[in-house]
């Protein structure tokens, strides 16, 4: 699997490990966590703004066709 590099500040690494460790995870498995969830969120965001759009126009698209 690809692996990616990250730097941190100190102060952020800190931040990062206690918020694993409130979650009960390494850093790596908290960020992996987070990332995958961001991702499918964008993926919901897209298709409710695309579901709000083509309802909402679906009658000036029905005039168009």
């Amino acid at each position: 699997m690809p692996s990616i590099t990250l730097e941190f500040s100190e102060e952020h690494l800190q931040r990062l490990q206690r918020m694993a460790l409130d979650q009960g995870m390494t850093v790596a498995e908290y960020l992996e966590d987070r990332l995958r969830k961001w991702l499918m969120e964008d993926r919901q965001t897209f298709a409710q703004a695309l579901e709000y759009v083509l309802t909402k126009n679906a009658e000036l698209y029905r005039r168009l066709a």
